[in-house]
């Protein structure tokens, strides 16, 4: 649709960004492999609370990994291109944090597509897509012409923002379940600010790859940090540990002892 509005070279921008935001969907995905028996398995047996606290945890734990990601890639976007295509790309930089806020959107209502096969309900994937079909292709039509390829991000994030509404709409009925809490939000908020301070006093700096995996790590530490000073760890942390450890060879008994002290502190 691109192609129909605007010319070859924004087609060609838009089409060298854009695969880049499925980096947002990485922990999400290899998680729920994970996740998929243990949620079918609480459904079947009706432990319907049991199936809630894994999916809460879940989805905390998997934003809590990637959010640093997302908030790299949206403050340092312009750095991002440069390096990866070079300076002549640099304009499609904008449309890049776009999409990495609308995939970001899937991330934080966690796996609620794992959670559809689950509760077996499968056909609502159908369903859903379509809606975020006709929702992507209606906002392409409005935004392409107005504001270039930049609408067309805005359009596809749009898409999967009812894509993932109306997932999340028939778990709450069939489940009671709502995926977002106040344990998954409060620890973005000191994130964002000190990464956007960060962002500020780099604004003239020149960065290269190594510096901006460094930036990556270190938000991610501060975040993982922000988790406990917010006092967001909760006795599900330790359950989900638990699940992880008996459905697969992971020894994680050191992280599950230092969550067991943090928890022990409050």
């Amino acid at each position: 649709m691109i192609g129909v509005f605007l010319s070859s070279r924004e087609v060609g921008l838009y089409r060298a960004v854009q695969p880049l935001k499925e980096v947002v969907l990485f922990f999400l995905t290899s998680f729920v492999f994970l996740y998929l028996p243990i949620a079918t398995e609480y459904y079947a047996g009706d432990r319907y609370s049991d199936l809630r606290d894994l999916y809460l945890t879940s989805t905390k734990w998997i934003v809590t990994v990637t959010f640093p990601i997302v908030l790299t890639s949206v403050l340092f976007a312009n750095d991002i291109i440069r390096i990866l295509f070079g300076k002549s790309y640099t304009p499609a930089s904008t449309a890049f944090a776009i999409l990495v806020i609308g995939m970001f959107t899937r991330v934080i209502v966690g796996p609620n597509g794992a959670t559809i096969q689950a509760i077996n309900r499968s056909e609502i994937e159908m369903y859903a897509s379509l809606l975020g079909m006709v929702v992507n292709v209606g906002f392409n039509i409005m935004l392409i012409p107005l504001i270039g390829i930049k609408g067309a991000a805005i359009a596809t994030s749009f898409g999967f923002i009812f894509y993932n509404l109306i997932e999340i709409v028939v778990i709450y009925r069939d489940t009671g379940i709502v995926p977002i809490s106040m344990t998954i939000v409060t620890p973005i908020i000191p994130t964002i600010i000190i990464g956007s301070v960060s962002a500020l006093v780099l604004r003239h700096w020149t960065l290269d790859l190594p510096l901006l995996m460094l930036i990556t790590i270190l938000l991610g530490l501060l975040h993982v940090g922000s988790v406990i000073i917010t006092r967001n760890l909760e006795e599900k942390d330790l359950l989900l540990l638990k699940e992880i450890e008996e459905n697969t060879s992971l020894n994680l008994s050191r992280i599950r002892v230092y969550l067991e002290q943090q928890i022990d502190k409050r």
